[in-house]
């Protein structure tokens, strides 16, 4: 019986390491993700919603109403609401903080490592199963 739970926390072990590799990749991606939505958000771009070209082919070209869309269309802003883009950060930070405080724990803890090795066959056979 300790072969099999040897076996199982080995097991437990190589998927945390895999983990903390993977969280890397991760957090990474998300990292660059943020930086390059945080650049977008400060080239201004014309409003989304633009509907000048139906309100001036209905009204017409002199109409107020097609005048004001226009103005309003050929006003570029910013758009900032990407900056939120950037809480992506902490939670790359996070996610990696947590794979490594569990590679650490289950390199200490053999019923961890066990208990990792478990889950790691059961999901890693459920997805060549199909679920």
């Amino acid at each position: 019986m300790s072969k099999i739970g040897d076996f199982q926390a080995n097991v437990g072990i190589f998927s945390a390491d895999m983990g903390v590799i993977v969280s890397y990749i991760s957090a990474a991606l998300l990292i660059i993700t943020a930086i390059v939505l945080a650049i977008i958000a400060f080239i201004p771009t014309k409003p989304g919603d633009c509907i000048k070209d139906d309100i001036c082919l209905t009204k017409g070209q002199n109409s107020q109403e097609c005048k004001d869309e226009t103005a309003r269309c050929n006003k570029k802003k910013p758009n900032y609401i990407l900056l939120w883009f950037l809480i992506l950060i902490p939670i790359a930070i996070i996610i990696v903080l947590f794979s490594k405080w569990w590679d650490h724990y289950v390199k200490t803890n053999r019923t961890a490592a066990q208990v990792g090795g478990t889950m790691f066959e059961i999901n890693t056979a459920r997805d060549l199963l199909g679920k």
